[in-house]
């Protein structure tokens, strides 16, 4: 049997939380992406972290169905990511930093495996450096057009 996205059939909320800090435009930007997903059962969340130009202004007026939580004062990256987490009430979380564009099926994919593996704890996408075949990983850039095989999936 081949595992697809068509042949899935869950409905579990995932919880997309966006941490932002001075970054409307680009938050905005990553937020309408996320929308625009194939996956409907969304929990839109993003985090202000004290930001000191418009960007609540902007997000509460380009995006009034997003949840926003907004911080009196920066928490840090992972203080103000756990600030979402406590918000959130999807069955799975995402966390995406703000200047992040994801793909219309990512959130369906990343549904899928954690679904079919039910042991798994974590799963993170690829991310592709702008328009190019490049991805970071955590070492550093790989070029996908020479090592197409390298990371192919294993489930």
């Amino acid at each position: 049997m081949t595992w697809g996205i068509r042949s899935l059939k869950t409905t579990s909320k995932v919880s997309v939380i966006v941490l932002d800090y001075n970054g409307a435009q680009i938050a905005t930007r990553c937020l309408r992406s996320v929308k625009a997903s194939d996956y409907a059962n969304l929990d839109l969340i993003v985090v202000d972290n004290a930001s000191t130009d418009d960007s609540v202004f902007v997000i509460r007026k380009n995006l009034p169905d997003v949840r926003l939580v907004t911080n009196e004062v920066n928490l840090g990256f992972a203080g103000a990511n756990n600030r979402g987490y406590k918000e959130s009430s999807g069955k799975f979380v995402f966390f995406l930093s703000n200047d992040t564009v994801v793909d219309k099926f990512c959130i369906s994919e990343l549904v899928a495996l954690a679904s079919r593996n039910r042991s798994t704890a974590a799963i993170q996408p690829k991310i592709y450096l702008g328009s190019s075949n490049r991805f970071q990983t955590a070492e550093k850039l790989l070029d996908i057009s020479a090592k197409q095989g390298l990371f192919q999936r294993i489930l």
